[in-house]
C-alpha cells in the first residue's frame, strides 16, 4: 500500500511541476524534433539524442491543430549545416507570431491569440506522455526491491525514488534523462532475472528494455559493459548469458532501424559525418596543448592530420556500409565530439573540461540529506543480506559513475539519474535488519521536501539541500539544469511587474507568451534582438536569471558584467520568480556604458 501511495504521490507532484513550469531550455528542440519526425520522416533535427522519447512526446501533437508558419523553412534548411537551425525552428513552431504581430516590439504585451499555436497545451500534453517513464522507474524499483528484500524493502525503496527531487523535477519534462534511467533500470532488473533463473519471458523483457534504452539516449550504451561484466562473472553459465545477450543484440538492431523508420538517410542531403569525426579527433589531439579547449582555427588546421581512433573508425565503417541509420551514427559522433569541451560550473568556478569531482558534489548538493544517509548506510551494510541482486546493483552503479566522472560533460546532475533507481533498490535492503526503523524515518523525512507546505512545491528543478545552502543560495554552487533551466518564466509573468521589464533571461521560451513584456538585454534571450544597455527602462525592474548573473551565458572576460552593472545602478533585490530568476529595482538613471566590455573590464 505504501508503494502505491508513493507512486500516486509522484504522479500528482510531477503534474504540479508540469502545470507551473515554463518550457526549459531543451524542451522546444526535443518536442519540435519529435513532431518533425512524424510529419516528414526526416531526422535532421536534434540528432544528438535518439528519437524514441521525442517521438512519444510528440504523439499528442498529431491530434492537435498545429499551424506551420512559412518562416519555418529557413531554419529547417539551416539545420543541415548549423546547430542553431533546430533552435530557431523550434522557437518558430511553438512561439511563432501571426503576421499582424511579427514586428511588434518586445516592450509591448501580446495576447495569446497573437501566437500561431497553443504552445502551453502542446508542452503539457507531451510532458504527460513522458511522465509515464517516471512511473515505470517507480514500478521497477518496487518490483526489484520486493523480490530482493520483501514488502517493507519495496515500500522504502519506492518512497525514496518517488520523492527524489531531481526525479520529480525532471520526470515531467520533455527530456531524455528520466526516460533513459527508467529503461536502463528495467533492463538491468530483467537481466538479473533472466541470468539467475532463465525464462524466455525475462530474456525477452531484458531485450526489449535494453533496445528501447538505446533509442532513448546514447548514455544507455553503458549497459553494454554492465552486461558484459556480469556475463564474464558468470562464465560457467555462459550459454544462458550468450542466449540473453544475443537476443538483445538482434532486438536492438531491429529497434534502432524501426525507430528511424527503416531509413538510412537522415535528410535529403547527407549529414557532415566525416567532418564531425575529424573535428572530434582533432580536438582530442589538441587538448594537451589547449587544456581549456582548442580554438576553431587550430581544429581546422589539425583536422586533416589527426589520426582517427578505433571508435571513430568503427562509426565511419558503419556509416559507409549503412549498418545503422545515418542520424543515429551522426548523433553519436556529435555527442562524443561535443562532450570533449563543454562549459561547466561548480562552486563558483568555470571550466571547459569539467571537474573530476563534479558528480560527487551534485550528489551531495541535490540529494536530500536523509536519502544520502540511507544510501551510504545501505552501501556498507547490504552485503550482510547476501542477496544475489547485489552484484547487479553495485556493478552498474560503479560502471556508470566511472564513465560519468571521466567525462568532460559536466552540465547537470540529471546525467547520473540512472544510478538512482539502483541506489533506491539497494536502500531497500535496510528493511532486512535493524536499520529498518531508521530507514523508514529517514525516508519519511525525505518525503517532507515535496509536500505542499514545502518551499520546493512545484519547484523541484532548483532543489538544493542544506549542504549547498538550500535553494536560495544553491546558484553559487551549481547552475544550468541543476538550478536555472528557464523554468521560472511563467512565475515571473505572474508577478505583474509595472512596465516592460529589463530582462536577462536564460531559456528558450518566449517571455511575452508568459506575460513578460521586456527589454532584451545583453547575455539574455538568444531568440530576440539584443538591446543596448542604454535602452534600459529606468526607473524600473531588472529580472535576471541566476545563470546570467553568474556569467554562465557570457564570454570569460564578461562574466562579471551584470554583477558590476547592477552594483553601478544601485540595484536593490526585491524578490524572485521561483528560485532561478532574481528581481531587482533600479532607480534614477546613472552613467551607463554603451559598450558592455567597458563594465566587464572594470572601467
Amino acid at each position: 500500500m505504501i508503494g502505491v501511495v508513493a507512486v500516486v504521490a509522484y504522479v500528482v507532484l510531477a503534474i504540479v511541476n508540469i502545470w507551473t513550469t515554463a518550457p526549459i531550455v531543451d524542451e522546444p528542440t526535443h518536442l519540435a524534433a519529435g513532431y518533425s519526425y512524424w510529419k516528414t520522416g526526416d531526422y535532421r533535427l536534434n540528432p544528438e539524442h535518439p528519437p524514441l522519447l521525442k517521438k512519444l512526446a510528440a504523439l499528442p501533437l498529431l491530434a492537435m491543430h498545429v499551424t506551420e508558419s512559412p518562416r519555418l523553412q529557413k531554419p529547417w534548411t539551416d539545420a543541415l549545416t548549423s546547430p542553431l537551425g533546430q533552435w530557431y525552428y523550434a522557437h518558430e513552431l511553438f512561439f511563432g507570431l501571426r503576421e499582424p504581430f511579427v514586428d511588434v516590439p518586445t516592450t509591448e504585451a501580446l495576447p495569446r491569440s497573437a501566437y500561431l499555436n497553443d504552445a502551453e497545451s502542446m508542452f503539457r500534453r507531451g510532458r504527460l506522455v513522458l511522465l509515464l517513464f517516471g512511473v515505470l522507474a517507480c514500478v521497477v524499483v518496487f518490483a526489484w526491491a520486493r523480490e530482493a528484500w520483501g514488502w517493507w524493502g519495496a515500500a522504502l525503496a519506492t518512497v525514496l525514488v518517488a520523492f527524489d527531487p531531481t526525479f520529480l523535477g525532471h520526470g515531467g519534462l520533455i527530456t531524455t534523462d528520466v526516460g533513459v534511467a527508467a529503461l536502463m533500470a528495467a533492463a538491468i532488473y530483467f537481466f538479473f532475472r533472466a541470468t539467475r533463473r532463465f525464462t524466455w519471458w525475462d530474456a525477452a523483457a531484458f531485450a526489449a528494455f535494453f533496445a528501447l534504452a538505446q533509442v532513448a539516449k546514447f548514455s544507455a550504451l553503458t549497459l553494454v559493459p554492465m552486461v558484459l561484466v556480469h556475463a564474464l562473472w558468470r562464465w560457467k553459465d555462459w550459454r544462458t548469458s550468450a542466449i540473453v545477450i544475443g537476443l538483445a543484440a538482434v532486438v536492438t538492431l531491429l529497434t534502432i532501424w524501426t525507430t528511424y523508420g527503416f531509413r538510412f538517410q537522415a535528410a535529403d542531403e547527407p549529414l557532415r559525418m566525416r567532418i564531425v569525426v575529424d573535428d572530434w579527433y582533432a580536438t582530442k589531439a589538441l587538448l594537451a596543448q589547449y587544456p581549456e579547449g582548442p580554438p576553431e582555427s587550430a581544429i581546422q588546421d589539425m583536422r586533416s592530420r589527426a589520426p582517427i581512433g578505433l571508435f571513430g573508425r568503427t562509426l565511419l565503417f558503419a556509416y559507409d556500409k549503412h549498418l545503422l541509420p545515418e542520424a543515429y551514427l551522426f548523433g553519436l559522433a556529435s555527442t562524443v565530439r561535443s562532450s570533449l569541451v563543454r562549459l561547466s560550473f561548480l562552486d563558483g568556478e568555470f571550466s571547459n573540461r569539467g571537474f573530476p569531482s563534479y558528480f560527487l558534489w551534485t550528489f551531495l548538493y541535490k540529494t536530500t540529506i536523509p536519502a544520502i544517509a540511507l544510501f551510504i548506510i545501505a552501501i556498507f551494510t547490504a552485503r550482510r543480506t547476501r542477496s544475489p541482486a547485489l552484484p547487479y546493483l553495485f556493478v552498474p552503479i560503479a560502471i556508470y559513475l566511472l564513465v560519468s566522472m571521466t567525462s568532460s560533460l559536466n552540465i547537470g546532475h540529471r546525467h547520473i539519474l540512472p544510478i538512482y533507481p539502483l541506489l533506491c533498490v539497494l536502500a531497500g535492503s535496510l528493511a532486512k535488519h535493524r536499520w529498518a526503523l531508521v530507514g523508514g524515518a529517514l525516508a519519511a523525512l525525505s518525503a517532507l521536501f515535496v509536500l505542499p507546505m514545502s518551499p520546493m512545491w512545484g519547484r523541484h528543478i532548483a532543489y538544493m539541500n542544506e549542504f549547498a545552502g538550500g535553494p536560495r543560495h544553491g546558484y553559487t554552487k551549481l547552475l544550468d539544469s541543476n538550478f536555472d533551466w528557464g523554468q521560472d518564466l511563467q512565475r515571473l509573468g505572474q508577478k505583474k511587474l509595472d512596465g516592460p521589464v529589463n530582462l536577462i533571461y536564460f531559456g528558450s521560451a518566449d517571455p511575452r507568451y508568459y506575460g513578460v513584456p521586456h527589454v532584451n538585454l545583453p547575455f539574455g534571450h538568444w531568440a530576440e534582438p539584443v538591446a543596448d544597455v542604454s535602452q534600459m527602462r529606468l526607473p524600473g525592474y531588472v529580472a535576471i536569471s541566476a545563470g546570467a548573473l553568474e556569467g554562465l551565458t557570457a564570454t570569460p572576460r564578461m562574466r562579471m558584467y551584470w554583477q558590476r552593472k547592477l552594483e553601478e545602478l544601485g540595484a536593490k533585490r526585491v524578490g524572485e520568480a521561483g528560485y532561478s530568476i532574481f528581481i531587482y529595482r533600479v532607480g534614477v538613471r546613472t552613467s551607463l556604458s554603451n559598450n558592455p566590455s567597458n563594465a566587464a573590464s572594470g572601467s
